[in-house]
């Protein structure tokens, strides 16, 4: 960071001739000067040291929230996977108590094939 330089005014002293004869110079070429008096305003935030918080971006965002709501987004996902799990072995189950009645009549014809 530069060197803070401070309020330089009446440390420099220019005659009225110098600043016209300046002037017209750089309004010939087409130069503008810049206007400066705002600059104290716009820069008063760094210079006592709050610097401007810069908005924040979409990702940003994004990645903000899912950090803050991690444990709810862990929580639903854990209730998602129970009820999936459940789900299966109740289909397992069923599949299971239909395959049973046909069981014993399969286990009696191999039986009495086999001797």
């Amino acid at each position: 960071m530069a060197e803070r330089t401070g309020n330089l005014l009446g440390r420099l002293m220019f005659s009225d001739d110098q600043l016209q004869r300046t002037q017209k110079g750089l309004k010939d070429a087409g130069v503008a000067i810049p206007n400066f008096g705002n600059v104290g305003n716009e820069l008063a935030p760094e210079i006592n040291g709050e610097p401007k918080e810069e908005p924040e971006t979409e990702d940003e965002r994004r990645d903000r929230l899912l950090l803050e709501n991690e444990p709810a987004i862990s929580a639903l996902q854990c209730a998602a996977r129970r009820y999936l799990v459940r789900r299966n072995q109740s289909t397992r189950r069923t599949r299971l108590r239909l395959t049973e009645r046909h069981m014993a009549k399969l286990q009696a014809r191999c039986a009495c094939t086999g001797s």
